[in-house]
């Protein structure tokens, strides 16, 4: 595996990854029918395999622009075609996290800093999940992200299970 990952595989697998993953935008079958079935889920399996004890994968990785979030973009259910394997893109999304993760604190570090963090609301008479959680701080890397494109991350907590949950909203008082 290290031939390969010398080679240049890694950022050859990212790239079709990012390209094989629609945009949010892209909510309607249409728009994802030129997608082959499955290759989604191929190059995820690729990915947990390449970075199976192997610190060069997991190096490149992380040095690679958007590897580690194009591998964390597949940890979430396909909404779209439930029937094209998501549930195991799912699976092996966050098999790849964690071969990522593993013995390797700079790809953890690395992942942290992606993480959005929590900021106070200040002012407004705000109720609701909304002002006692709080809005994902604009400054953060995701905050950051969504906010150039007229978008806004607000987390809530969900009234029947207590977890917290991430919404996004347009931007706007």
């Amino acid at each position: 595996i290290s031939r390969l990952v010398k080679a240049g595989l890694v950022p050859i697998v990212v790239r079709l990854l990012r390209n094989a993953t629609p945009a949010p935008s892209e909510t309607d079958a249409h728009s994802r029918e030129n997608l082959p079935e499955g290759r989604r889920v191929a190059l995820i399996r690729l990915c947990a395999n390449l970075s199976w004890h192997c610190p060069e994968a997991q190096r490149e990785f992380r040095e690679t622009p958007g590897g580690l979030a194009a591998v964390l973009n597949q940890c979430n259910l396909d909404k779209f075609d439930p029937r094209s394997g998501s549930s195991f893109l799912r699976e092996w999304g966050i098999f790849a996290v964690r071969n990522l993760c593993h013995e390797c604190p700079e790809n953890q570090r690395a992942i942290d800093a992606l993480a959005p963090r929590l900021a106070t609301r200040t002012g407004g008479t705000g109720g609701g999940s909304e002002s006692a959680a709080g809005r994902l701080a604009a400054d953060g890397p995701l905050g950051a992200a969504l906010s150039t494109k007229g978008l806004s991350p607000v987390l809530g907590v969900d009234p029947k299970t207590g977890q917290q949950t991430v919404r996004i909203r347009p931007s706007g008082p």
